[in-house]
Parts: C-alpha cells; structure tokens; sequence
C-alpha cells in the first residue's frame, strides 16, 4: 500500500508542477512579447524575471520526480542513436507492458493457462514461493527477469 501511496504523490506532485510551468510559460510569453515590442517597463522586467525562476524552480522538480523515466528515455535515445533503429524490443515494451501489470491468476484465465500448470513452469525456472495474486511486474522485479520471458515461459504451457 505504501508504494502506492507514494506513487500518487508522485504524480501529484508531478500534475503541479506541469500546471505551473505551463501558467509560467504563458506569462512568459506575454511579457517577452510585451517587452520585444518596447511597450514593457520595469514592473514588467521584474515579473518577467520572477516568472523565469518560478518556471525553472518547477522545472527542476519536475526533472527531479522523473528522473527516473528520463534515464529510460536518454537510454532508449543513445541506444537508435547508436544502432539507427527502434528495433523490436522497444515495440514490445510498449506492447506487453499493460498485461505485466495483471495478477498471474488474471492472466492465466485471459489466456486460458492453467494457474497450476503456470506455476509448475515458472518453478522450473527456478521461480518459487509465488502468490497467485502477484504481477509479473511483481515476481520480475524479485527474481532479476524479464516480464516478457516469464510470460512466455506461461503462454508455452498453453500449447
């Protein structure tokens, strides 16, 4: 629960600080344009400055709360920079990620997996003592794997 909690908080926090830098870049914006074509004075400057900080202030922690998604993004950047193309991991990323989230009973009922079967398999794999409640989110995290090999790993007991 606590995770969860602190994940609301998150995007909270993070929902603010788009909301501020948008009315910051507004201001902005109409105080450049009001000082580019002269008709501005030093009330104007002054404003126009103190929005600037109050933009980067909220720009910093929003950089801060997402760091995380930035690396990941940065990464995924030098990576077709490097090798010049999005390649087919990305794309299942993208594609598998919702399904990761299900609870493993979830899942298998969707696919039509027996649960047992299911947990047979991942024992082989050397993935034990799992609740049927657990995410596949959840058990790659615990057992250093990859969501997608262990959902295949699932989907081959189907056939």
């Amino acid at each position: 629960m606590y995770g969860k909690k602190k994940t609301v908080t998150k995007d909270l926090i993070t929902s603010i600080a788009i909301i501020i830098m948008t009315i910051t870049l507004l201001i902005l914006a109409v105080t450049g344009i009001s000082i580019f074509l002269g008709k501005g004075n030093y009330a104007i400057f002054k404003l126009h400055r103190i929005v600037a900080g109050v933009f980067f202030v909220a720009s910093i922690i929003h950089i801060y709360i997402r760091r995380d998604k930035l690396s990941k993004l940065f990464r995924d950047f030098i990576s077709i920079i490097k090798t010049g193309d999005i390649g087919r991991r990305h794309t299942k990323d993208i594609i598998f990620s919702p399904l990761a989230k299900f609870p493993l009973e979830e899942l298998c009922c969707l696919y039509r997996v027996n649960i047992n079967d299911a947990l047979i398999a991942l024992e082989k794999k050397g993935i034990e003592n799992i609740r049927t409640s657990d995410s596949l989110e959840s058990i790659a995290l615990i057992y250093d794997k990859d969501p997608l090999e262990l959902f295949e790993v699932i989907i081959d007991k189907k056939v």
